[in-house]
């Protein structure tokens, strides 16, 4: 039997496997070689430093404070390529706050990002009836009030910015998959002429994962417990459906706790582990009496 880890820490990947070794140390068990959605540098957003308290004033949060991490970009995209990838989060402004944060001419902007690359985690276009606010508000997660008006504040921003010089389709933009990534950051990107890319596809497709699953009897995927959208967004989703072609099991480890197993099925996972207070080596060790033949 042979099994295969991944996750985002390394250090938690290996003391997986440390655990899943010390009760099946003749089982093979090794990490899933994983490569940047595209080259350049990885620069990660975590909007999640932006959510804004409901009594702030603010809809959904405001980007305003990436203000500095995006003229970073622009400024290493003069010279080199650049990949932009971001964690999930309530904050839903399409740029706007990081847009006038910035305060430099739009005709300077123009065409600056075009050395960028968006590696979206999440399909959800900005604006449209499926878009970032119709996500927030279906999940639960903001209530549809304040969705609706972020809607309309939104729509409005990019309404502007497509009269500005050089960002006339910034209204095309705003539908395209993956413009609703970190509050809109991706869709501000985009206009100032960044690509747009699916991170799963281009990750899977660069590091090789179908050979990689192929010859695997089960992979096991680490994510945080507070992560609750990583069973079903980001490279996971392109895993999930890598493993079912190839009819290997996926087993997902701290997302994804106490769902259904029918529902669990639909999103190509195979078994779902809730971490229960127990530290990575517990669970390689749990995980490798489950998955595993004992070995003695």
């Amino acid at each position: 039997m042979t099994a295969i880890v991944t996750g985002q820490d390394g250090s938690e990947r290996q003391a997986f496997i440390a655990g899943w070794r010390s009760l099946n140390r003749p089982t093979p068990i090794r990490e899933l070689r994983t490569v940047s959605p595209a080259p350049g540098p990885l620069a990660m957003i975590d909007p999640s430093r932006v959510d804004a308290p409901e009594d702030s004033g603010i809809v959904c949060g405001s980007t305003a404070l990436f203000a500095d991490f995006l003229g970073n970009i622009l400024t290493q995209a003069r010279d080199d390529d650049v990949v932009v990838c971001a964690r999930p989060a309530l904050v839903h402004d399409g740029g706007a706050g990081a847009w006038g944060a910035l305060g430099a001419d739009p005709g300077v902007l123009a065409g600056a990002a075009r050395r960028v690359t968006v590696a979206w985690t999440e399909a959800t276009p900005l604006l449209s009836l499926h878009g970032r606010a119709a996500e927030l508000s279906t999940r639960g997660l903001v209530a549809a009030e304040r969705a609706q008006e972020a809607e309309r504040q939104v729509g409005q921003f990019v309404a502007d910015l497509a009269r500005a010089p050089g960002f006339e389709s910034a209204i095309g933009l705003a539908r395209q998959a993956g413009t609703g990534m970190a509050g809109g950051l991706a869709f501000l990107l985009a206009a100032m002429g960044a690509r747009l890319v699916d991170a799963g596809t281009e990750i899977a497709h660069r590091s090789g994962w179908k050979d990689q699953v192929a010859g695997a009897d089960v992979v096991i995927a680490l994510c945080a417990e507070d992560d609750l959208l990583a069973a079903e967004t980001g490279p996971l989703v392109q895993l999930s459906t890598i493993a079912a072609q190839a009819a290997v099991p996926l087993v997902v480890v701290g997302a994804a706790p106490g769902l259904p197993r029918r529902h669990l099925a639909r999103m190509g996972i195979g078994a779902a582990h809730d971490r229960a207070g127990r530290t990575t080596w517990e669970l390689g060790r749990a995980l490798a009496a489950t998955w595993a033949a004992r070995s003695v």
